[in-house]
């Protein structure tokens, strides 16, 4: 049964008021009529009707104020609307969701701000202006859909259209976003690490009569997307990649972009051992993931130039070095390459045949310097006794092996600069060994941390 109407309720008064007349005696009745109506219309609305099956509004009334708790049809928005407290917010049942709290901006506020939830008092949310600057103001929960005083109660439209408000800056139809001016809107996204929320839709644009459709979307950040993996605050130039064992993405131990330098760096950076490849493609190495390389003298006749001693033995490809002798020499000359690791040693070796326990010694007079630089007049001298213990690199056991005899090692030039020079004099100067010691080759070795140099002369 529907609640009765206007209509209904006058008819239901005048069989109220035949009865009233029928049963009693109007001089002998010590309660007036009206007096009695009203006693009796309640308890008949009451328990007289049980279910009610629907309410029919009037949809034609002209409702000239909205006021606090009353509600009628709409036909603009084509639903019921409710006067909430204060009699300024009308709810558009089924059209919008509002929040009421407490304004703690520090000053009153206008129509159309844009809010976050800062806290609350008892059960009701406190308000303060959001903010694209970081994650706590960006938050924002909805805009302000009246004015509200300073520390006043005010609602906020979290979803549904907020009207009356100044949109001629934008477009119908344009997304707005949150702006790091607190409160406002804007309808340029902003840039990280600014934070990208959406706020709303122009549905009217006017100065004074513009409407916005308030709907909160927070673009979420890469950290805190559900497959990603960041406990802690990003560093510098870290690098994401997916963990097939985790089954989510993090942060790679190993890799890193320098925006500073505009390198990737491969390896244990924190250590200083990697590999770093710049943004020209060149690849440089530091600390303990430099690399060693060496370039060799063979000792051929080829290099004696005029000389014809030590004696070129042509069945075992080498020189026979005499015991004791240093007439018997070879000297060259060898350039460092590029890719040397400025400022560190070089490490010479010799090459030999050992056929005793007992091994001889080597001698070289050196002199190494930069191009540019002025030829050093004296020459300094290192012997493979010098490096102490053991002369060879392997254990002798019988036989004719191949030995490596290490010298001490050839500190750079000051401030060494790429192809720096290396003038070499090698002789025996021992009776460790009786007779000749067949001697193959010369060697260095060297670290290196680049292909090459950036430029012809000039390592970086």
């Amino acid at each position: 049964m529907a609640i009765p109407t206007k209509v209904e309720l006058d008819q239901i008064y005048e069989i109220i008021k035949e009865a009233y007349f029928r049963f009693h005696n109007e001089s002998d009745v010590s309660i007036p009529l009206e007096k009695w109506v009203e006693r009796v219309i309640p308890y008949i609305l009451q328990f007289g009707i049980d279910k009610i099956d629907y309410i029919q509004f009037n949809k034609d009334v002209d409702i000239p104020e909205h006021s606090e708790a009353k509600l009628h049809w709409d036909d603009d928005t084509g639903t019921l609307e409710l006067g909430l407290t204060g009699g300024e917010v009308k709810l558009q049942i089924g059209f919008e969701i509002l929040l009421k709290g407490k304004n703690l901006t520090g000053v009153s506020e206008t129509n159309g701000k844009i809010v976050y939830i800062s806290g609350a008092t008892g059960n009701n949310p406190t308000f303060e202006l959001a903010d694209a600057d970081n994650i706590t103001s960006a938050s924002a929960i909805g805009w302000f859909t009246e004015d509200v005083n300073k520390n006043g109660n005010g609602y906020v439209t979290t979803e549904g259209r907020v009207n009356e408000i100044d949109t001629s800056a934008w477009k119908e139809g344009d997304i707005l976003w949150l702006s790091d001016t607190a409160g406002e809107a804007t309808n340029i996204r902003p840039e990280a690490p600014l934070f990208s929320v959406i706020v709303g839709v122009v549905l009217r644009k006017s100065a004074t009569e513009g409407t916005v459709y308030v709907r909160i979307d927070i673009v979420p950040r890469l950290r805190g997307l559900s497959d990603v993996y960041s406990p802690t605050t990003p560093n510098d130039g870290e690098i994401l990649y997916w963990s097939d064992t985790n089954q989510r993405w993090q942060v790679s131990p190993n890799i890193k972009y320098i925006e500073s330098s505009q390198t990737v760096q491969i390896g244990d950076t924190v250590n200083v051992d990697y590999s770093s490849w710049n943004n020209k493609g060149e690849l440089r190495v530091y600390g303990d993931a430099t690399q060693w390389d060496d370039f060799s003298v063979p000792l051929n006749p080829s290099l004696l130039g005029s000389r014809a001693k030590p004696d070129y033995d042509e069945t075992e490809l080498g020189l026979q070095f005499p015991q004791d002798d240093t007439s018997e020499f070879v000297n060259f000359t060898a350039q460092m390459s590029h890719s040397k690791l400025l400022d560190t040693d070089i490490h010479l070796h010799c090459h030999y045949i050992q056929s005793s326990v007992t091994q001889p010694t080597f001698t070289v007079e050196y002199r190494y310097y930069n191009n540019g630089d002025q030829v050093p007049a004296t020459w300094a001298t290192l012997n493979t006794s010098d490096v102490g213990g053991g002369k060879g690199v392997f254990t002798y056991t019988s036989g004719s092996i191949l030995q490596i005899a290490r010298f001490p090692a050839i500190p750079a030039p000051t401030d060494e600069t790429v192809s720096a020079n290396l003038d070499v004099k090698f002789y025996r100067n021992d009776n460790d060994v009786n007779g000749d010691v067949l001697t193959k080759y010369i060697d260095f070795h060297y670290q290196i941390n680049s292909l090459g140099s950036s430029e012809e002369f000039t390592k970086y």
